[in-house]
């Protein structure tokens, strides 16, 4: 993460969970959306969805940055 100071210091500036939060959801809600306007396969919203969930889970791991769902 050495690579990325600008962004461990906005995780670390006490708006991280809060920016972090409305960033991840955000996409996961914009996945729910193309699938139900047929943009893309319920699969494709699927695999959004749960990467998403997947970065959540390293932030917190890795960055002590807990959003929840």
């Amino acid at each position: 993460m050495e690579k990325y100071p600008t962004i461990l210091e906005l995780l670390d500036s006490g708006y991280g969970e809060t920016f972090v939060q409305a960033l991840l959801d955000g996409l996961q809600r914009c996945g729910k959306g193309l699938v139900q306007d047929g943009v893309i396969s319920e699969r494709d919203g699927e695999m959004i969805y749960h990467m998403t969930w997947l970065v959540k889970v390293l932030l917190k791991d890795c960055c002590g940055v807990d959003v929840e769902e």
